[in-house]
């Protein structure tokens, strides 16, 4: 069974507009394509910082579960592999609860290694095939890197997808809560197969994430209070260009914070109640809704 959750309802319409745009359809006669929309209440593993999850019944079901992200850039998490991907395990127009529930980078990075830690899944195959980097998930460009990652250890998959990227694992939040948790151990981390090297040059991030600013040319010890500081003085907000708008909702209706509003058939994000999630961005058809900087003292 090929079984997902996007953004947006978990329903039949939804679900065979994904499998007709993905060209899913031709694989029927080797699998099946989910038509179960329903899910359950499940208490989250042990120790996890969340009380429990609704999960979609497909991967409660399922005997064996083959996690298949694609190798790519993200606005809020920097990076979306293996661990980023078993969000689309939440049914669709649930997924803004939890970014509500868990408004901090911290908290939502948290909340994902608990997720996995409780959907459990027995292998992760990541498609680094056509990856992609820039302003992803959603609006970012191809890049090709020709590999096809494979393990029974999510966590550590993740942290070496990132050095293929060229990316510094440490420098991700999410790998970070992991590595604090114990969930990798990079000294013991085995690879085999082909010798592939880190991306030259690294994958492009998210633009608010890969502009240099003025902490890196610090003295190290100030560095990192200074970039504490920056943090609670400048915040991400989304952007939305009044001109691509087609005026769908999709955005309004991804928004955790149910902020944003359709005037004039044009979205109208209230931006002093963002929590900088990006659903909007990830959930907007024609890329209008970008990403830019603000005093979170500004309105």
């Amino acid at each position: 069974t090929l079984a997902d959750s996007p953004g947006g309802p978990y329903s039949a319409q939804m679900l065979s507009g994904v499998y007709r745009a993905c060209d899913l359809v031709q694989l029927g006669d080797v699998l099946t394509l989910n038509q179960d929309f329903t899910s359950r209440q499940v208490p989250a593993a042990p120790g996890c910082s969340q009380q429990d999850f609704a999960i979609i019944t497909p991967v409660l079901d399922a005997d064996y579960i083959i996690n298949l992200p694609k190798m790519k850039t993200h606005g809020m998490t920097t990076l979306s592999l293996g661990v980023k991907n078993l969000f689309g395990c939440i049914p669709g127009l649930l997924k803004p609860r939890l970014h509500y529930s868990n408004p901090s980078y911290d908290g939502f990075a948290q909340m994902l290694t608990s997720l996995t830690e409780t959907v459990k899944p027995n292998l992760t195959l990541i498609d680094a095939v056509e990856g992609m980097e820039g302003n992803g998930p959603g609006s970012g460009t191809v890049r090709h890197r020709g590999l096809i990652l494979a393990s029974r250890d999510i966590f550590a998959q993740d942290y070496v997808a990132a050095q293929l990227m060229g990316v510094d694992p440490r420098s991700v939040l999410m790998i970070q809560v992991q590595l604090a948790r114990g969930l990798i151990v990079p000294e013991q981390i085995e690879r085999i197969g082909d010798d592939a090297l880190p991306s030259d040059p690294p994958f492009v991030l998210p633009d608010h994430i890969s502009r240099v600013d003025f902490t890196s040319h610090l003295p190290k010890p100030l560095q990192k209070p200074a970039a504490q500081l920056m943090d609670s003085l400048i915040k991400q907000v989304p952007l939305v260009d009044q001109i691509k708008c087609i005026g769908c909702g999709k955005c309004a209706e991804s928004c955790p914070q149910h902020i944003i509003e359709m005037n004039d058939r044009k979205a109208d994000i209230h931006l002093s109640k963002c929590i900088s999630c990006f659903c909007c961005q990830e959930m907007c058809p024609v890329k209008a809704i970008s990403v830019r900087r603000k005093f979170r003292f500004l309105k």
